[in-house]
C-alpha cells in the first residue's frame, strides 16, 4: 500500500482579529515509514545548515518563518524542494504528482468575515470551523481522488495548535476524506522534531505575506508552481 505524509501547520490565528490565516500542507510519498520525525530530515538539516553557515544560530534551531527576513524565507523554500530531490527518505519518482517530490496545498481563511456573517458565534466555535475549513481545502486532492490504488494517508499536524480542535472532529475529517481506497490517520506532533511541519510553517507564512502585503511574491509563485490539485 502505497504511504503519504502530508505535514500540515498555519500562519496567523483563526479567530476574529484575523484577516488572513494561512495554512499549508506538505505532501510527500514514504516507501517505508519509520516514525514522522524521519521524513524530510536530511532535507530540513541541509536548510539548518544553510542558516549555521550565515552565523544566523539562532535561527537554526528550528525553522520558523516568523523568524525569517524575506530574502532567507524565499531561498529556504527553494531549498526545500531543490534539495528533496536528492532526499532518500522519501521516493522521488513513480509518485501521485509531477516536478518536485513534495507537492504543496496552500489556502488562506478569513476569520473576521465568517463572524461577521456569523456574530453569535463564540471565539471558541470560530476558531474550529477555520481550522476545519482550512483542512478540507488543503486536503482536496484526497476528497476527489478517483484513482483506484490503495493509499495510507498520514496526516501530521502541530500539536500545539491543532490538537484540541482536531480530536473533537477527527470522526467527521476522516469521513470527509476517506473511503475504500484512502485509508487516513491524524497524528500530532511537536514542529521542533517534525522536518516536515518546518517546511509547511514556511509555506504557510510565505503564502500569508503574499496574501496581506503582497511581500515575498518569488517564494509565493514558486509554491504555485508546485501545486498539487489531483492525485494522478
Amino acid at each position: 500500500m502505497v504511504r503519504i505524509f502530508v505535514f500540515i501547520d498555519e500562519s496567523g490565528n483563526p479567530f476574529e482579529n484575523e484577516i488572513a490565516f494561512s495554512t499549508a500542507a506538505v505532501w510527500c510519498v514514504v516507501e517505508r515509514p519509520e516514525g514522522r520525525e524521519k521524513p524530510l530530515k536530511p532535507t530540513v538539516d541541509s536548510m539548518r545548515q544553510y542558516l549555521r553557515d550565515y552565523g544566523k544560530m539562532e535561527w537554526a534551531q528550528e525553522i520558523h518563518h516568523h523568524r525569517l527576513p524575506d530574502e532567507y524565507s524565499e531561498y529556504l523554500l527553494f531549498q526545500a524542494i531543490s534539495l528533496s530531490r536528492r532526499d532518500r527518505t522519501i521516493m522521488r519518482e513513480g509518485i501521485f504528482w509531477e516536478r518536485s517530490p513534495i507537492a504543496f496545498t496552500i489556502t488562506t481563511d478569513n476569520p473576521r468575515a465568517i463572524k461577521a456573517f456569523n456574530p453569535e458565534m463564540s471565539q471558541q466555535i470560530l476558531g474550529n470551523r477555520t481550522r476545519l475549513n482550512a483542512l478540507g481545502n488543503l486536503l482536496r486532492p484526497l476528497s476527489i481522488y478517483e484513482g483506484s490504488e490503495r493509499i495510507q494517508v498520514e496526516l501530521i499536524l502541530d500539536a500545539e495548535v491543532w490538537k484540541k480542535c482536531i480530536e473533537k472532529y477527527d470522526a467527521g475529517l476522516k469521513r470527509t476524506i476517506g473511503n475504500q481506497f484512502i485509508n487516513p490517520a491524524i497524528h500530532f506532533c511537536r514542529s521542533s522534531i517534525t522536518p516536515g511541519l518546518q517546511i509547511a510553517d514556511l509555506a504557510a507564512g510565505i503564502n500569508r505575506q503574499f496574501t496581506i502585503h503582497a511581500k515575498q511574491e518569488s517564494g509565493y509563485r514558486l509554491l504555485q508552481a508546485n501545486i498539487l490539485n489531483r492525485l494522478h
